[in-house]
C-alpha cells in the first residue's frame, strides 16, 4: 500500500492541501478533459463517417493512450478498481492488430470510463470539519488507548508521523487510562457535529472520574431492605454523588490543620459541584432519549467543564491511586 493510500484510509483527517497532493487535482482535471474531448470527437467522427466500420488511426490511438495513462494514475492512487479495470481493457483493445478499432467503439469506451470514474470518485465521501473543530478529531490511526511513551509502532505512517497534541490534559490521560476510549470518541463526533453522541460519551469519560472520587472517599453504596453494598461500577449517580457529599462533610471534623481542612473541603466541594451539573444537566437526559438537542456550543462547553473536572482530579489522585482517607498536609498543585 502507498503512503498515499496509508493517508487516506477511511477514518484518517485529510487537509484540503493532503487532498490535492495525493488526489492530484491538476491531473484529474487533465484527464477528466481529455477523455471527454476525444469522446466527443470520436463520437462526431463516427457520425461523420455515417457507420460503423471507420478505423482509427494509428497516431490517434497514441494521443488517446497517453491521456488514458495520466486517468489511470488517478484511478491507481484512488483504487478506482472498476475504473482502472476498464482503461486496462481498453488499452489492450487499442493495442490489437487482430480487429481495428472504430470510431464509434472507441467513442462509447471512453465515455464508458469517464462515467466509471466520476461514480466511483463520487462514492469517496470527505467529510469537511469546521477548522476550529479539526483539533477534537484525532484519526484512527493512533488507536483509542492511551499514547505509550517510546512505544515502537508496526504502522509505519504513524511511526513517522507527529503524534497529536493531547485531546485532554497530559496528566488526566495518565491518570485515568479507562477514560481514553470514550475522550477520542467524544472529540471525534464534536468534531463531526454529533453533539448528543459527544455529550454521551463526555458523561463516560466524567462516569469514570465520579467512581474514582467516590472510591477515594471510600464511599460505599447499598439498596434495598436488606441494604445490600452496591459495587461501584453498578451504582447510579445520585446515590455516589450523596455519599460523597456526606463524606466532604466530615472533613470539618478531621483532626488537622485549618489549612488542611480548607484545602480538602474546597477540592471536595469543587468535584461535587461539577459532577452533580453534569448529572443534572446532560446526564439524566442524555441516558433516558428524552429528546433533548444539544447545541454545538453546548457541546464544545461540556467537553470544557469535563477537560477540567478530570484535570483537577488528577491532581490528587488516579484509578490506581487515591489519597488518605484523612489529609495529612495541603497538597502542592502540580503543573
Amino acid at each position: 500500500m502507498s503512503s498515499a493510500q496509508r493517508r487516506f484510509a477511511p477514518g484518517g483527517l485529510w487537509s484540503l492541501w493532503d487532498i490535492m497532493k495525493a488526489f492530484n487535482a491538476a491531473l484529474l482535471g487533465h484527464a477528466f478533459s481529455s477523455l471527454a474531448t476525444y469522446a466527443q470527437q470520436e463520437g462526431t467522427s463516427g457520425v461523420m463517417a455515417g457507420n460503423n466500420i471507420r478505423a482509427v488511426s494509428r497516431e490517434r490511438l497514441e494521443e488517446v493512450s497517453l491521456s488514458l495513462a495520466a486517468a489511470k494514475v488517478i484511478a491507481t492512487v484512488l483504487e478506482l478498481t472498476e475504473t482502472r479495470g476498464a482503461m486496462e481493457r481498453l488499452a489492450r483493445d487499442m493495442q490489437s492488430t487482430a480487429e481495428p478499432m472504430t470510431h464509434v467503439t472507441l467513442h462509447y469506451a471512453l465515455a464508458h470510463i469517464s462515467e466509471l470514474m466520476k461514480n466511483e470518485l463520487d462514492k469517496r465521501k470527505v467529510f469537511a470539519l469546521d477548522p476550529e473543530k479539526s483539533k477534537y478529531y484525532q484519526s484512527d490511526i493512533y488507536g483509542v488507548y492511551p499514547p505509550l511513551p517510546g512505544a515502537i509502532h508496526d504502522n509505519a505512517l504513524l511511526s513517522v508521523t507527529k503524534p497529536p497534541p493531547p485531546l485532554f490534559s497530559e496528566r488526566a490521560v495518565k491518570a485515568f487510562p479507562s477514560a481514553y476510549m470514550d475522550i477520542v470518541e467524544a472529540g471525534r463526533c464534536l468534531a463531526l457535529n454529533r453533539n448528543n453522541a459527544a455529550i454521551y460519551h463526555l458523561m463516560q469519560v466524567a462516569e469514570i472520574g465520579l467512581r474514582t472520587l467516590a472510591w477515594d472517599r471510600r464511599i460505599t453504596v447499598t439498596r434495598g431492605k436488606k441494604q445490600a453494598e452496591v459495587p461501584l461500577d453498578y451504582a447510579q449517580w445520585g446515590e455516589m454523588i450523596g455519599q460523597i457529599q456526606k463524606k466532604k462533610e466530615l472533613i470539618h471534623q478531621w483532626p488537622r490543620s485549618k489549612s488542611v481542612k480548607e484545602e480538602a473541603y474546597r477540592y471536595y466541594t469543587r468535584a461535587v459541584f461539577e459532577v452533580d451539573s453534569f448529572n443534572e444537566v446532560f446526564q439524566k437526559h442524555i441516558s433516558h432519549a428524552r429528546g433533548e438537542v444539544y447545541e454545538p456550543d453546548v457541546a464544545i462547553s461540556c467537553w470544557g467543564h469535563v477537560y477540567r473536572f478530570m484535570d483537577m482530579l488528577a491532581e490528587h489522585m488516579s484509578e490506581t491511586s487515591r489519597t488518605s482517607n484523612v489529609w495529612n498536609k495541603p497538597k502542592k498543585a502540580k503543573a
